[in-house]
């Protein structure tokens, strides 16, 4: 439990520590010229024929003047915006953070589907490996508070087939045997994404998720050797606490992610934990795309 405790908290440092550097980012003016030029700064002052202020990357530095004739607009950090000697263009909207964000800020649809693998010693059996792997969906539904931070709720199913790999094994009374396992467990979690802006279609993130997982069903079959005999019969499949970790790239409206996810059993007064690995290819549907 320590283990995951300590996880746990790093991962939410991570996510923090992005969220907040993207808030600092988003807080500063933009200035556009008459010359077509974008200034980002910290505005001071403004009166009726000039605005003060200092460069965003300087603030300790000297203050900058400019007339309201050399400016076209002000886009402020609180999303106001003024303008001089023009209007709004599709060109300025497409440069300028605080129109991205509000055609991205809203209600978001997550749809993943991908697949698990993992591989684990296990420890009852010796010179023993369980190979598994199987396929996951994730359904997300949740709030994008802008172009860097989103927060959701996913409902999951996810399957795992497979059997132990190794040494041949024996029961107590010779026979070399084989054992095969599949479940299918409900993951319900938080999922946290910190989006890192590059340009309008392509954006790498970060993701955490923290929840619990539901056991649906399990089947367990043991094959006897030369396949003589084989015995099947319903495995108890537990519930747990459900963690993960990844990484990934959205491309406008299409995602690929990959990572690491923790199922923490609940069953057992010691828990067990299931290491896997994962790989998404999903879509997002926003209330832009949703209009269309």
């Amino acid at each position: 439990m320590k283990r995951i405790a300590l996880f746990i908290i790093f991962a939410f440092t991570a996510v923090i520590a992005i969220a907040e550097e993207t808030v600092i980012n988003q807080a500063m003016d933009l200035i556009y010229t008459t010359k077509n030029e974008i200034v980002e700064a910290k505005i001071l002052e403004i009166s009726a024929k000039e605005v003060r202020y200092k460069e965003w990357a300087n603030q300790d530095g000297p203050i900058f003047v400019l007339t309201t004739e050399e400016i076209r607009r002000i886009y402020f950090a609180s999303g106001q915006i003024k303008v001089y000697n023009d209007a709004a263009t599709s060109y300025d909207s497409a440069l300028n953070p605080s129109f991205a964000s509000s055609s991205i800020r809203g209600l978001q649809v997550n749809i993943d589907l991908g697949g698990v693998i993992t591989s684990q010693e296990e420890k009852l059996i010796s010179n023993t490996t369980f190979v598994s792997g199987g396929v996951l969906l994730d359904l997300g539904l949740g709030y994008r508070f802008n172009k860097s931070f989103y927060l959701g709720a996913v409902f999951g199913v996810s399957s795992e087939w497979g059997r132990y790999n190794g040494e041949q094994l024996r029961l107590s009374y010779g026979r070399n045997y084989e054992v095969s396992a599949s479940e299918w467990i409900m993951p319900i979690y938080l999922d946290a994404r910190a989006y890192i802006p590059m340009t309008q279609k392509v954006n790498p993130f970060i993701e955490i998720g923290l929840g619990g997982f539901i056991g649906l069903s399990g089947k367990r079959t043991i094959s006897y050797e030369n396949y003589e005999e084989v015995q099947t019969s319903k495995l108890k499949v537990p519930n747990g606490l459900y963690v993960s970790l990844g990484a990934g790239i959205a491309l406008k409206y299409l995602t690929v992610s990959a990572g690491y996810r923790l199922l923490h059993s609940t069953s057992t007064t010691s828990g067990t934990n299931n290491h896997y690995g994962y790989v998404k290819v999903g879509v997002n549907l926003n209330r832009k795309t949703l209009a269309k």
